[in-house]
């Protein structure tokens, strides 16, 4: 390759390229599919350092779901109150005990939600909606009567 006069070589990624030097455009192209190559598996290595097989769509949906769950507590949070618990638990003709029993926490913390004393935590309040959406029925039948 190198003995004849007329061709020059070129190194690239993918081994030596042998060019005709009295083409400059066949040379520039030589040279420029190599910035290509080097440059194509420079993106290839990236992509490969990126994580086990994640694309970005599954991502997303992930950080969308997420989204999803946060924006439902949020408005649960709104929908508690005070006078809700109160409200509730006069429809349903339960004892705070009783009450307690269905949202599985202790009957003063039942007395403190309807006195405004404190709030739910988000796995209380998720379960406090849970029972708000019982019928009297319902509420009954869980609780053995």
């Amino acid at each position: 390759m190198a003995s004849d006069p007329r061709v020059a070589a070129v190194r690239s990624p993918f081994g030596p390229l042998s060019i005709e030097k009295s083409s400059e455009k066949s040379m520039v192209k030589a040279l420029s599919n190599a910035s290509l190559l080097r440059v194509a598996k420079k993106k290839a290595q990236r992509k490969r350092s990126r994580g086990p097989n994640r694309s970005i769509d599954v991502r997303i949906a992930e950080l969308q779901a997420e989204i999803d769950k946060l924006k439902s507590r949020k408005e649960g949070s709104k929908v508690f109150s005070a006078g809700a618990v109160k409200k509730h638990r006069a429809q349903l003709e339960l004892s705070a005990a009783d009450y307690a029993l269905l949202v599985d926490v202790a009957p003063l913390t039942i007395y403190n939600w309807e006195h405004g004393r404190t709030k739910p935590q988000a796995a209380q309040l998720e379960r406090w909606l849970d029972v708000k959406s019982m019928s009297r029925a319902d509420a009954w039948k869980k609780l053995g009567y």
